[in-house]
């Protein structure tokens, strides 16, 4: 192991020649460069585990806990950062139910609402009043109410973030993580998808676009497994036929009720023929 000679993170505040902006942002920065270049990023970043460095460098120690994003996982957290920022609870929603394995059918209407309010709730705040990793806590602790198993990584990544930004909180309070990473999200998804306009609207068809593209595999499984077990059905309803049907129905009370008093008639004629009377004039 190689010593480093640096000042503790949290001594910062108190040593003089350090710009606590640059030293936030570089923190920041260093968070998002592991998350979506490396896909490997450390676990445990408390502020016993980062230096400061002369020149507001920062150095990184201990990596006894990391966590590892695969290419997949690295996209779908950049389309949920990015759909995050653009306040699309609707994309959000399917991307969580995408990168987590539900225990169960996800009812979707349900989880876009929940995630709306808590948009709603964070988002309508100042940027330097937005607890970032709260919010991403938040979403994650979402998707497990609706029955939707967060891989181990992200639980890792949750438990990271609120520690980087509290840390943030502490040395810049002002600074906006989701400006400073929104660059590194934008360009893994520009990679993926080249558009030629980057502006919300493009961003946000994009994002329903792949969704569509990913969920309708697994909502077709679903209706296959619903089919199979015998819980899929199809109604159909059409006032026109429910008119033909009231119709048919009629003319069949009205057949039945028809046959019914030819046979009552019928009947007594026989009786009456049976005892010998005589019925208006005529001896049977």
């Amino acid at each position: 192991l190689d010593y480093v000679e640096g000042t503790k993170v949290s001594e910062v505040t108190a040593a003089p020649g350090f710009d606590l902006e640059r030293v936030a942002r570089n923190i920041i920065e260093a968070a998002f460069r592991q998350l979506f270049e490396d896909g490997l990023f450390h676990g445990d970043p408390h502020p016993g585990n980062i230096l400061v460095l002369p020149g507001d460098r920062i150095a990184l120690l201990d990596f006894g806990l990391v966590g590892r994003l695969t290419r997949v996982q690295q996209e779908a957290l950049v389309t949920a950062i990015v759909a995050v920022a653009l306040r699309d609870p609707d994309s959000v929603a399917r991307i969580l139910n995408r990168i987590g394995v539900p225990d169960g059918h996800t009812p979707i209407a349900e989880f876009r609402e929940d995630i709306r309010h808590i948009l709603d709730r964070y988002l309508g705040l100042k940027l330097d009043e937005i607890r970032t990793a709260t919010l991403l806590r938040d979403l994650l602790d979402l998707a497990v109410r609706h029955r939707i198993r967060i891989p181990k990584e992200y639980a890792v990544l949750a438990k990271a973030s609120i520690t980087i930004e509290g840390m943030i909180r502490r040395l810049y309070p002002k600074l906006d993580i989701l400006e400073v990473g929104l660059p590194y999200a934008k360009e893994l998804l520009f990679a993926r998808f080249n558009p030629s306009d980057a502006s919300s609207t493009i961003m946000k068809s994009l994002l329903k676009l792949q969704g569509l593209a990913e969920d309708v595999p697994g909502q077709l499984t679903q209706i296959l497994v619903d089919l199979e077990g015998g819980k899929f059905r199809v109604n159909v309803h059409s006032e026109d036929v429910e008119r033909v049907g009231g119709h048919v129905r009629a003319i069949g009370v009205m057949l039945h009720l028809g046959l019914l008093a030819a046979g009552l008639t019928a009947g007594g004629l026989f009786v009456l023929g049976a005892r010998g009377e005589t019925w208006v004039g005529v001896t049977a």
